[in-house]
């Protein structure tokens, strides 16, 4: 498999954990949009946001991204 992106470390811990962090609070933001009956632009974005985050932590966590060193 080749891996789509290397970098440092330090960065792959960050990207992360960054995106876990994200991940949880976008997909809270996301569901309470959703019972609130906010705007679908909010919601939209709140969801895409949440895949977008979902997204990276699969690349991260299936080598596709992987640190240096």
């Amino acid at each position: 498999m080749d891996h789509l992106l290397i970098v440092p470390e330090a960065i792959y811990i960050i990207l992360l954990l960054c995106s876990w962090v994200a991940a949880m609070f976008s997909g809270i933001a996301f569901v309470y949009g959703i019972q609130m009956k906010k705007g679908k632009r909010t919601v939209a974005s709140w969801g895409g946001l949440f895949a977008l985050c979902l997204l990276m932590i699969f690349l991260l966590m299936n080598g596709m991204i992987v640190a240096a060193g």
